[in-house]
């Protein structure tokens, strides 16, 4: 009799154990499924968002189906398999954040791209400002007939030339643009790294020349 109460007394340990880890998931699961659906309503607001700025949604479309596939599937097993449902309401739950930081970061690089492009225009400007300078030759060879000589700084010699760093500004933005659009947020956030890289070279390289020309006045004149 000692044993058999002694088996009994397991038998109901394991049973309490079983039913609290049961309950314990359904309502788990159950909060999941509130995070889930307040995360998608999120999603949907942001597909607005993306459609305001010229994105498509296009791009996420098969990370949203995959997920409300898998919520369908957990509340489907929540009477019948709570471990089971938990589980996979998990990993719903985490499939749906991520969807929702990516598409957020897609909205604020695209909102961004304004002030890379500001950057470029003011490197264009620099540019645009030192070549509309009056060119100084006053350490030319007299030789040289003044008539063949241009009247503003050109900067068109090979490797002092800020046209060069502009266009490679501008194609990297324009890639930018084209990866957002595809949901390449990440290539699309180096792109725009480059374009600011490559306006910053621009505005350096105006710089360099001029100093480079002052040293010459300075020094060789």
């Amino acid at each position: 009799p000692s044993e058999l109460l002694q088996d009994m007394d397991q038998l109901f340990t394991s049973a309490s154990s079983s039913c609290a880890s049961i309950m314990k998931s359904y309502r788990g699961a159950e909060q999941n499924k509130q995070d889930i659906n307040g995360l998608l309503t999120t999603v949907t607001k942001l597909q607005g968002e993306l459609s305001e700025r010229g994105l498509p949604f296009t791009p996420y479309e098969t990370s949203h189906a995959a997920v409300t596939t898998g919520q369908s599937e957990f509340m489907a097993l929540m009477a019948s398999d709570p471990l089971k449902a938990y589980t996979k309401s998990e990993a719903v739950e985490s499939a749906v954040e991520a969807l929702k930081a990516l598409i957020t970061r897609a909205i604020e690089l695209r909102d961004s791209v304004q002030s890379t492009d500001k950057t470029i225009a003011a490197a264009q400007a620099k540019v645009d400002g030192a070549r509309a300078q009056p060119a100084n030759y006053k350490w030319v060879e007299p030789v040289m007939s003044a008539t063949a000589l241009p009247e503003k700084n050109l900067f068109n010699e090979e490797g002092g030339n800020p046209d060069v760093p502009l266009k490679a500004a501008r194609d990297s933005l324009a890639s930018c643009l084209d990866l957002l659009g595809k949901g390449a947020v990440d290539a699309a956030q180096k792109a725009k790294q480059t374009a600011e890289v490559e306006a910053g070279k621009a505005s350096a390289l105006v710089d360099t020349v001029i100093a480079a020309r002052d040293f010459v006045l300075k020094e060789v004149v």
